[in-house]
Parts: C-alpha cells; structure tokens; sequence
C-alpha cells in the first residue's frame, strides 16, 4: 500500500509569510552555502518556520509549495533570458505566482544589477565629494568599489566571505529589493538621489564636521579659550570704588562734610 501524507493546502497568506521567513534563512536556497548541503539543518529550518506561521501548516507542505514556486519562478526567469532584448516578447509571457516575493532568489540577475547600479550612482555622486575630505580610504569604501567592478559570478562567491556587518547590510538592501522594482522608472532617479544624499550624510558629513570643530579648537587664540574658561573678570579697584560710591543715596551725596566739602 503507496504512503500517503496529509498535506494541507496553504492559504495565500500563509505563503507569504512562509516566504519571508525562507529569505531569511538562505541556507534553504543559497547552494554557496555549507548548511544548504545539510539536510538535517534543513528540515529543522522547516519545522521551526511552520510553528511560526501556524494555522495547521506543516514542514512538508510548506516545502513542497516552496518547491513549486521556486521552479516557476527559475523557469520564467530561464524563459527571459533566452528573449531577445527589445523584441517585448517577454511582454507577452506571464510571470508566475508570487514574483514580486521570490525575487530575492536572482542573486546573479536582477539584484545584482540593481544594487550595482545603486553603487555606480554612490560612486559617481561621493567621487567629487570624497576628493574634498581629507581622510583616508577606510575598508569598507575599498569593500564596496572592489564589490562593484566585479562580476556577479564573482560576488555570488564573495557573499560566502562577507563579514556579520557586510552580511546585514546586504541583507537589508535585499529585503527592500522587491519594493523597489515598484517604484516608477521617472521616480527611481529622484529616489537612488535621496538614498545617496541620506548615506552620504551619515557616512562623511558627521566625520567631516567633527574633525573641523577639532581644527578650529586646536587653532584658536589661547587669550579667547582664557576669555571662554573666566568669563566674569575681577573688578578694577576704580570700578570697585566707583560703584560703593553710586551706593550713597543723592541727599547724603551733597550733604557738606565737616570740612566743608561737597561728597561727590
């Protein structure tokens, strides 16, 4: 007698949340990865991501739907490719279910070619900015150029030897990927414009200001840092004077003394 499983058909919401979770955890898709070959590690994964969406989903249905999304999804994208550019053939073929959230599995296509044109753009803008700042090129900023002259062959094979802090910040730009793709072509100039400015302010803009107020303290006049430190001076003794003076009221003032002299 065959073995049968009870699989139960996922709602559409189950699915997306069960591929949210899955982007998270690319050893289910990234085959660069060590764990990817660990199907122990893999089916733990499954388990712990059907406890979390609930709703009576279990591991091998939600496996065996990521499956079949996952070959729709690498077919047409397969398809594309083969379509001449500018012929709007591709125009014609419908995209399967859910692209938009599988999107994040082009790590050698349309994520790489966005996020190398997001870096052309930061390099063309931060080129004659960075010229004017007088620090040296830290590793990060080598990190990115290098990441940008490569190949995408080459950067799928860097993303196994990126550091924690390289890792999140790729992974942040991933997860905003399929928002992107939403944003109007007239729109995505004005909006790779803002990204650039809002990097270039916190990456450059704080250093530089920092180190300028270091300058000009390190270059002032020492009696202005004196001034600055003793704000309230001493009296002079004829300042002094002149005030116990002002304290007498006007009729003690012009009283005659027995000298016969005029207090003044």
């Amino acid at each position: 007698m065959p073995k049968t499983t009870n699989q139960k058909n996922l709602t559409e919401d189950q699915i997306l949340s069960m591929l949210e979770h899955v982007q998270q955890h690319q050893e289910l898709y990234k085959k660069s990865l060590t764990s990817y070959k660990d199907s122990k590690h893999k089916a733990r994964v499954w388990e712990k991501i059907a406890i979390l969406i609930g709703g009576g989903a279990d591991a091998e249905s939600l496996k065996k739907e990521w499956n079949s999304l996952k070959g729709k999804f690498t077919r047409y994208i397969n398809h594309i490719k083969k379509i001449p550019s500018g012929s709007g053939l591709d125009k014609n073929i419908r995209p399967p279910p859910y692209y938009e959230n599988l999107l994040f599995l082009k790590d050698n296509s349309l994520d790489n070619q966005i996020l190398s044109s997001l870096d052309s753009d930061f390099e063309e803008q931060f080129c004659n900015r960075s010229r004017a700042l007088p620090q040296k090129k830290s590793h990060d900023q080598e990190s990115t150029t290098s990441a940008s002259l490569t190949s995408p062959k080459d950067q799928s094979l860097e993303m196994a030897t990126l550091t924690k802090e390289e890792e999140e910040d790729m992974t942040f730009f991933r997860s905003i990927l399929h928002h992107v793709v939403k944003v109007k072509p007239e729109d995505k100039l004005h909006l790779r414009n803002e990204i650039t400015d809002l990097v270039y302010k916190y990456a450059y803009q704080k250093n530089q200001k920092t180190d300028e107020d270091s300058e000009e303290e390190e270059h002032s006049c020492p009696c202005q840092k004196k001034n600055v430190e003793n704000p309230a001076a001493p009296p002079s003794d004829h300042t002094e004077k002149k005030s116990r003076k002002n304290i007498l009221p006007p009729e003690i003032q012009k009283r005659p003394n027995t000298m016969g002299m005029t207090l003044m």
